[in-house]
């Protein structure tokens, strides 16, 4: 939208043409982008013997004739140099010049300028030839009037969304000229392989690989069932700030594609700049977005297959807005429910500009691309193949009306200095034929079929102004726009870089039917009868009858129009994407002789649209559901505590906005360039307070979407960035300009941070820098270290947050790619501050903004990228991605705002609204169990303590374990008021030590306590000594279990002495209450008894524990023993002795048998 004053000499300015031109321009044209903007100036010549003579010479040293006509009408394009005036005053100084007029001069297409010094000297060539222009039709002395409602901002039209593209761009590219945004389409390739091997795998191939991603609904919750999700939060319901420009409300955010349901009237597609594609299925009263897990929101182009509305395609990339590439079409074949990403191979990063399925053959579809090449599908786009190779900018697609011999398919391509092409196919995009175009103007290109007449086309050439119409099949062509709305130069025409559509409908009349044209532009243009007249209809009629344009203050429609679609069961029903939404216009065919009874009927679909663009956010100290936000073309909409219905509060493209946490009836809000309102009564009133580059003076760089800073320690001081630093102070109503008496960046400053607790110190970024007073902007000193050891990259420094109780501890973020995009540095004040990369594990896509934990700031942070929200629990050491794993869309989000008091977090996306998250709240404290360590089969009481007391109703806190053998309840409660809850925690015995891990979790806050549990070990004999004994079988080992495993001994003989075996065990470590023993044994000969002893460590002698007699059979004997005689308390040693004797003289060598000889250790 351009907020500028129309004077009516601008409006009707321009070459009006009476007849169709003779000129006309080879298919094969200039193929090279040229980025100048021309400078053209209509003539009219009186007609003689020697006309064309006269035309020769009439342009000799002043530039070249581009079009001219019988009736004497000339067009001559000045040469580099040669300036419109001193052009006219020659042209007037002639006899056979009856009139000469300047042309308003044509922007070129700003969004193929891949450089940013480039891009920003295009615009400023623009703009100084818009106003050599003004000049030349005298305007100069008027403009310097006063302005009225609505007109802050640039004063030179088409401009205003290049504007902050190339703020966008030089953020991004910086320090390189360029930004390709492969970056994006990098990441994409990346997150789709990591969806297939998480999910369901690929699912087919079309020489690249696919993906399935879930539409509706798609939410995994990777952070436990009670971690928070986002939730959208508007804006909904936006009123429109006034109604030139904006039309009538409510108003919503850019929409690039629409297209209606093949055979439900009611149900819908849009597809948002960088919101995805959402579906009504109630004619607009609500909207569902369908795609927000896709890895990137950008939507072009939309179509539903005729025969079978299950299969949706949808063209992605943001062609109109230039920032992100496409991943391919998205393919639908359940109505939305998944998605596969189809043809990446053949497609690539291009963005796709349209789509159409063969109406006589359903399963072929044409697409094209703005990066080169026809594209067709022959499988209802599941797969794709090149249908004609060319390297144009393929931006324009149409089918015509059935004909012998097929239909045709008709492609166009154009570009900024490109004279546009046009090509034909007769047999479903098998082969291509060029086509011989009327004009000689570059630019883009809008092409139409009519729906009655096979062979009649219609062209609209950008670089010309003007639409063309051919009967048969482009054989030859009739200029149509001679009565275009205003002349067919006028201000509508000048974003047509950005906004231009041309779609064919028909009506009709009492000789059969005729072709009704829509001519999208800044307005939306309408002709009902074949382009022999036209009328502007953004505005509806006024009361006279007289249709108004939506650049009026008769607007209905917001202007800026980038895609219509027909109703294929109704042509007179239309659905129109703006930037400020959708819009269903229902045509009411009057007396087909004179029109003059026509009414359109218009719907306006935005409440319940979830597409607004938010640059800059705020948000109330109390309320969560106070926010406002500044949004591409829809000026600053404000909640006011209402998220159902929005207000709007400002002008233009809205910028930097904030809201005095100390009295939140004074807030800011601006538009464009640093345009700058304060309201102290709540937005009563509001008064402006800066009016850009005629508040801050010889500033050499005033950013188009500008930064608002408040101070947070009194509310009382504003700081507003230019190239440098600038405060207002509420309390006086004044301005102290640059701050520190210099520019504190080589371009605008990006990034503002005032220490909590201190407002001496000031922070700001830029392009590779960071500047810090600590004397409230009296002087300022580098801290960055740019390109030394321990210093920052040569990045712009997109967001500065302070420590809020250590002014020594920032973290920041940084734009571009090719290096880490958070930094943290402790101690700003040294003579060399160290600055610590903290962003490993983060995506290689530009950071915007960032934001520490109120209850944690030392190491939970949030960063907001170019393609969603991460954060870090670590200080950084790893990230977590919270987008689509909490619900928030895939999307560029530029500011976060983080609130202690309302635990929020609220996100402004550019593409998808408004978004808030609940903070995980850190309320819990400490976690603790006694006793600890406990003995395994006892109980441990654990105590769990809140940081602050519980609310009312009490705090659930979640329970879990991670040890089999260690059992907790599923929740603890802390009544309301208290800190402290206690739980039991139940464990099992066993003979072996072990630990679990005790985690008390509330909304994603963890806090973790490690049990170790004593086991009661059961000791096997670390050594035996034998004497007059001799091993027969068995291991030490065999005595564990009783398990008929036998450790034999045999008697040698009985008559050298008794035969006995010494048993050493060794206690483990750690308090020991009691020891038991257990022996399993037996004998092979019945006169034989068996002995045990204890060695007592006190006395040094062996203590009788046992004899039996005659064990011929197995004979279990337990017992206890005395830990403090039967250990050595140093060595921990436990000895037993094990002993024959026979009780019959026969009995010589008897053998022994062990099963079992352990002791049991009590804890």
């Amino acid at each position: 939208m351009n907020l500028f004053k129309l004077s009516r000499t601008a409006l009707v300015a321009g070459l009006v043409v009476t007849g169709a031109l003779f000129s006309t321009a080879s298919a094969q044209a200039s193929t090279s982008p040229n980025f100048t903007t021309h400078k053209d100036i209509a003539v009219t010549v009186r007609e003689s013997s020697s006309f064309w003579d006269n035309v020769a010479m009439l342009a000799q040293g002043i530039g070249t004739v581009t079009h001219r006509d019988p009736q004497g009408n000339v067009v001559i394009r000045l040469f580099e140099g040669v300036s419109y005036v001193d052009a006219m005053e020659r042209l007037e100084g002639r006899a056979n010049v009856v009139k000469a007029e300047p042309i308003a001069p044509q922007a070129p297409i700003f969004l193929q300028i891949r450089s940013v010094k480039g891009l920003r000297n295009a615009i400023e060539e623009y703009r100084e030839t818009y106003a050599e222009y003004r000049e030349a039709l005298g305007e100069e002395e008027e403009e310097k009037g006063g302005k009225e409602e609505g007109e802050e901002g640039d004063e030179t039209p088409g401009l205003d969304y290049i504007e902050s593209y190339l703020q966008y761009m030089e953020i991004r590219a910086y320090p390189a000229d360029d930004w390709d945004g492969s970056a994006y389409y990098d990441w994409a390739r990346t997150y789709i392989a990591q969806q297939n091997n998480k999910y369901e795998g690929f699912i087919g191939e079309n020489r690249d690989k696919q993906v399935r991603l879930a539409g509706p609904g798609f939410n995994p919750n990777f952070q436990g069932a009670a971690a928070p999700n986002w939730t959208f939060i508007g804006g909904t319901d936006i009123n429109a700030p006034y109604r030139i420009y904006f039309g009538l409300s409510p108003v919503n955010g850019r929409v690039n594609a629409v297209a209606f349901h093949p055979t439900n009237p009611n149900t819908f597609l849009a597809g948002g700049a960088e919101g995805g594609v959402w579906r009504t299925t109630d004619a607009g009263v609500n909207w569902t977005p369908l795609g927000d897990a896709w890895p990137t929101m950008g939507v072009n182009a939309l179509a539903y297959k005729p025969n079978d509305p299950n299969v949706i395609l949808v063209g992605t990339g943001d062609l109109n807005g230039g920032a992100k590439p496409g991943i391919g079409i998205m393919r639908s074949a359940d109505g939305g429910t998944t998605w596969t990403s189809t043809g990446t191979g053949v497609f690539g990063s291009a963005r796709i500009r349209r789509i159409s399925f063969d109406p006589d053959n359903n399963n072929i579809v044409y697409a094209t691309t703005a990066t080169g090449n026809v594209v067709r599908s022959t499988d209802a786009g599941a797969t794709w193949n090149v249908a004609f190779a060319n390297s144009q900018r393929w931006t324009e697609l149409a089918v015509g009306a059935p004909r012998s011999g097929g239909r045709n398919i008709w492609a166009g391509a154009g570009g900024s200095g490109i004279s546009p092409v046009l090509f034909r196919s007769q047999d479903q995009g098998a082969t291509w034929t060029a086509i011989t175009l009327p004009g000689t103007g570059t630019g883009n290109i809008g092409v139409a079929a009519s729906p009655v007449n096979p062979d009649t086309v219609y062209v609209m050439r950008t670089g010309d102004r003007q639409i063309y119409k051919s009967i048969n099949a482009g054989a030859t062509w009739t200029n149509t726009t001679t009565t275009f709305p205003n002349g067919s130069s006028n201000y509508n025409w000048s974003q047509s870089w950005y906004d231009w559509y041309l779609r064919c409908s028909s009506r009709p009349t009492a000789s059969g039917n005729d072709d009704v044209l829509y001519a999208g532009l800044i307005d939306i243009v309408q002709s009902v009868d074949g382009g022999a007249s036209w009328r502007s209809i953004g505005g509806g009629k006024n009361s006279s009858g007289v249709w108004q344009a939506a650049y009026t203050n008769s607007a209905i429609v917001h202007q800026d129009n980038h895609d219509v679609a027909v109703d294929p069961n109704n042509p007179n029903r239309i659905l129109v994407g703006t930037d400020g939404g959708v819009y269903l216009l229902t045509f009411n065919d009057g007396t087909s002789s004179t029109q003059t009874d026509d009414t359109i009927t218009y719907g306006n679909l935005n409440r319940r649209l979830g597409v607004t663009q938010f640059y800059r956010i705020s948000q109330h100290p109390t309320n969560r559901n106070y926010v406002k936000g500044g949004t591409q073309d829809n000026s600053t909409p404000h909640s006011f505590g209402n998220l159902a219905d929005w207000a709007n509060i400002g002008a233009g493209d809205g910028a930097g906005n904030a809201i005095n946490p100390f009295n939140i009836n004074q807030q800011y809000n601006s538009s464009q360039g640093q345009n700058i309102y304060a309201t102290t009564n709540g937005y009563g009133s509001q008064t402006t307070i800066a009016s850009g580059g005629s508040t801050f003076t010889g500033q050499s760089s005033i950013p188009f979407i500008g930064l608002l800073r408040l101070d947070p320690n009194n509310g009382q001081y504003l700081y507003a960035n230019t190239s440098s630093l600038n405060r207002f102070n509420r309390a006086t109503g004044t301005w102290t300009l640059q701050l520190g008496g210099r520019a504190l960046d080589t371009s605008s400053i990006n990034s503002i941070a005032i220490a909590p607790g201190n407002s001496n110190r000031i922070l700001v970024g830029g392009d590779g820098r960071i500047e810090m007073s600590t004397d409230f902007g009296v002087s300022f000193a580098r801290i960055d270290r740019q390109g030394q050891a321990n210093g920052l990259p040569n990045r712009v420094v997109t967001e500065i947050a302070f420590h809020p109780t250590n002014q020594q501890d920032v973290v920041v973020t940084l734009s571009s790619s090719g290096t880490q995009h958070v930094y943290r540095c402790t101690n700003i004040d040294a003579a060399t501050p160290v600055w610590t990369p903290v962003g490993n594990g983060l995506p290689d896509i530009p950071a915007n903004s960032i934001v520490r934990h109120p209850d944690d700031p030392n190491n939970t942070w949030y960063v907001a990228m170019d393609v969603g929200v991460w954060m870090t629990k670590n200080g950084g050491a790893t990230w977590t991605d919270i987008t689509t794993p909490r619900g928030l869309p895939r999307v560029r989000v530029d500011e976060l705002v983080i609130n202690g008091v309302t635990r929020q977090l609220t996100a402004g996306t550019f593409g998808r609204g408004m978004w808030q998250l609940e903070i995980e709240p850190y309320i819990l404290n400490t976690l603790s169990a006694v006793p600890n360590p406990v003995v395994g089969g006892n109980t441990s009481v654990a105590t769990l303590t809140l940081k602050r007391p519980a609310p009312t109703g009490g705090l659930v806190v979640n329970l879990a374990d991670n040890s089999p053998l260690i059992s907790v309840p599923a929740t603890v409660t802390v009544a309301a008021g208290a800190t402290s809850a206690n739980f039991n925690i139940t464990t099992t015995s066993d003979p072996a030590d072990y630990n679990g891990t005790i985690t008390a979790e509330y909304l994603g806050d963890e806090i973790q306590m490690n049990l170790n549990v004593l086991g009661e070990p059961l000791l096997v004999p670390a050594t035996a000594t034998l004497f007059n004994y001799t091993l027969e079988s068995g291991t030490l080992n065999d005595l564990r279990l009783s398990d008929d495993v036998r450790y034999s001994v045999k008697t040698i003989n009985m008559e050298n002495g008794t035969p006995t075996i010494t048993f050493t065990y060794v206690a483990p470590a750690g308090a020991i209450s009691g020891l038991t023993y257990r022996h399993e044994f037996r004998s092979d000969i019945e006169k034989t008894n068996c002995r045990l002893d204890v060695w007592n460590w006190n006395t040094n002698q062996w203590e009788l524990l046992f004899l039996q007699g005659s064990p011929i059979s197995d004979v279990v004997r337990t017992g206890s023993l005395n830990v403090a005689t039967h250990m050595n308390s140093s060595t921990r040693e436990i000895r037993t002795r094990i002993s024959s004797t026979r009780n019959s003289r026969r009995v010589v060598r008897p053998l022994m048998e062990f099963d079992t000889a352990t002791i049991q250790v009590i804890r």
